[in-house]
């Protein structure tokens, strides 16, 4: 469960939701060190990680989010509300509990979130995953462990993103995870790196995927 004082700081109004909930206009988040921006494209690049090994930021409401990529992985977790998505052109409706995974490279968009909308960005390089006390057994029958592990050894990945449905066990890690980023717990950074080892584990064990299938937010059958 979010601890209530964490929520609370994620709901106040940040300096630049308050800009963009007067304008309605996207303003810039990231600093020249981390950003990489042309005409055509704009990057986040590796070095917003180089002091963190897991980076959490809570997504600015009350204007739209440009396209754009990442050199790193990211997983968006819907902590309230809802949004829409655009993951290289393909639409993504994202619900309370929901979590969606982008590999490396892959360009998406982000729609207005409004004043009771929170999402999450969870972001991770694919050096932080280790493999060491996962089951082996897992690596012929699981698409989903093939597809982490992929990312963890720079393997392409043919599909663009998995969208997981709220699942209980997942929402309580991805709430323990958040409560000791935004809190500031003593040692906050040995545990959260724990939590998210048990975070992948736990997203293979509620969705092996026998089959190479995307969980498009529940409009599929689970098996």
């Amino acid at each position: 469960m979010i601890k209530q004082a964490v929520l609370d700081k994620l709901s106040a109004l940040t300096e630049i939701e308050k800009e963009q909930q007067e304008t309605g206009q996207f303003v810039n988040d990231l600093s020249p060190y981390t950003l990489i921006k042309t005409a055509d494209k704009r990057v986040v690049n590796k070095r917003l990680l180089s002091h963190h090994s897991i980076y959490l930021s809570k997504h600015n409401r009350f204007a739209p989010y440009p396209l754009h990529s990442h050199q790193f992985v990211e997983i968006n977790y819907m902590l309230k509300g809802e949004c829409d998505e655009l993951v290289e052109g393909e639409p993504i409706h994202l619900k309370e509990g929901n979590v969606l995974m982008m590999d490396i490279g892959y360009h998406h968009s982000i729609s207005t979130l409004h004043e009771n909308d929170l999402m999450i960005n969870l972001n991770f390089n694919n050096k932080n995953i280790s493999f060491k006390f996962w089951d082996e057994t897992h690596k012929k029958d699981s698409f989903i462990y093939q597809y982490i592990f992929n990312i963890s050894v720079q393997n392409h990945n043919k599909q663009k993103f998995i969208l997981f449905p709220k699942n209980a066990d997942i929402t309580d890690t991805m709430n323990e995870i958040i409560n000791e980023y935004f809190f500031g717990y003593k040692y906050r950074g040995m545990i959260i790196d724990n939590y998210f080892n048990i975070l992948l584990a736990k997203i293979i064990r509620n969705y092996p995927m026998i089959k190479k299938r995307t969980y498009d937010n529940q409009q599929k059958n689970i098996s």
